[in-house]
């Protein structure tokens, strides 16, 4: 019996001790995988983190599916921000690399994407970007270019502000202009006399 007991416990050391790994499937070729993906799109990666597991992406183009902003997030780990502080590692962790343009064929559909080791997503070539157009030229919509939400070179999100800031700047001045008083060639601006002009 103990020696029962001593060989499960090395087993189990010794599963424990093994980093986690996992195999991917056969890939499919690049026209079937675009065929069988949801999402299709490209972009350049602006920034890492979490071991260049998560990447801050700049989306230029949807090649198949929608709802894709230009500011997105992908993440190549299951979970890179663990409540317990400890990443986990495997062998169908992806990395990113800043700088560098990609197609993605993530996991998911909303953003955060999901990626991992097993999907199609690659730096983008010339030759598969040809590729992408034909394949999107088929059946279906054509390709999406995403443009920032702006409008005469200004982003969207400053429009209010601007506004805000001319609104408040006419108020001053007319609140200004009412404070300020001629009394008997005194001039008063608020609670402080001025003197004669």
């Amino acid at each position: 019996m103990k020696w029962g007991a001593a060989i499960c416990l090395g087993l189990a050391t010794l599963a424990l001790s093994v980093p986690a790994t996992a195999l991917c499937a056969d890939p499919p070729g690049f026209a079937q995988g675009f065929a069988a993906a949801p999402l299709v799109f490209t972009g350049t990666v602006v920034s890492t983190s979490s071991s260049n597991r998560v990447a801050l992406l700049e989306v230029d183009t949807v090649w198949k599916g929608s709802g894709v902003s230009v500011d997105a997030s992908i993440w190549g780990t299951g979970d890179p921000f663990p409540r317990g502080g400890f990443m986990t590692t495997s062998s169908l962790d992806r990395s990113f690399l800043n700088g560098v343009r990609y197609v993605f064929f993530p996991t998911s559909s909303s953003d955060p994407y999901m990626d991992n080791s097993c999907t199609l997503t690659q730096e983008l070539t010339l030759d598969l970007e040809e590729a992408l157009a034909k394949l999107a030229g088929g059946p279906g919509s054509p390709p999406m270019t995403v443009a920032p939400d702006v409008q005469s070179g200004i982003p969207v999100w400053t429009w209010p502000a601007l506004v805000a800031a001319v609104v408040a700047g006419t108020l001053l001045q007319v609140r200004r202009r009412r404070t300020t008083v001629e009394v008997e060639g005194f001039r008063t601006s608020g609670d402080r006399a001025a003197g004669p002009d």
